[in-house]
């Protein structure tokens, strides 16, 4: 049987104190990610995102399960997920590249693409093949992390306004006054 090592409190604070110190000093893994803010999280700081959700959006990508599930994010830019850091939205998985996917915006278009990944991505459980565009309802698959996709026309108070495509001319109607 293994004997237990007596040691003093002030032993225990000192030995704590050296392994916080190799921690901040790169002995562990600390990364400062920039991820896009979810547009539902009512946190007051958010410590893992260093840029502003977008106050008026048409597409919503909502994460079912993974890491990031019940976060929803505004698209209104190209979206980049994958495990690195300088990602729009990280996934830590070994299973995950480091830009897996990418969804890009064009005039009122979601568009889904795979960026080369060893495992792949899954558009309504089949696997991508080349660019698509995405639709409402669409499901979009890395891994274990699972989006939901919306379409709408979205602004910061949550409210939906309409269907992109049904109040297009609504809005520039109301451009035009």
């Amino acid at each position: 049987m293994e004997k237990r090592q007596k040691i003093s409190v002030t032993e225990l604070v000192r030995e704590l104190c050296r392994r916080s110190q190799r921690l901040k000093h790169g002995f562990g893994e600390r990364r400062r990610l920039v991820n896009i803010a979810p547009i539902n999280d009512r946190r007051r700081s958010n410590l893992y995102s260093s840029r502003p959700a977008p106050t008026t959006y048409e597409w919503i990508i909502s994460a079912e399960s993974g890491p990031l599930e019940g976060m929803r994010y505004a698209v209104a830019s190209p979206v980049v997920v994958g495990q690195g850091s300088k990602c729009d939205l990280t996934l830590m998985s070994s299973q995950v590249s480091l830009q897996h996917m990418r969804l890009t915006l064009e005039r009122y278009t979601l568009y889904v693409e795979d960026m080369g990944s060893d495992t792949g991505t899954l558009l309504n459980g089949e696997p991508l093949d080349g660019r698509q565009p995405l639709h409402h309802d669409d499901v979009l698959q890395v891994h274990d992390s699972r989006f939901r996709i919306s379409c709408g026309y979205f602004r910061s108070s949550g409210l939906v306004l309409g269907s992109v495509r049904g109040d297009e001319e609504e809005r520039e109607a109301h451009h035009e006054h």
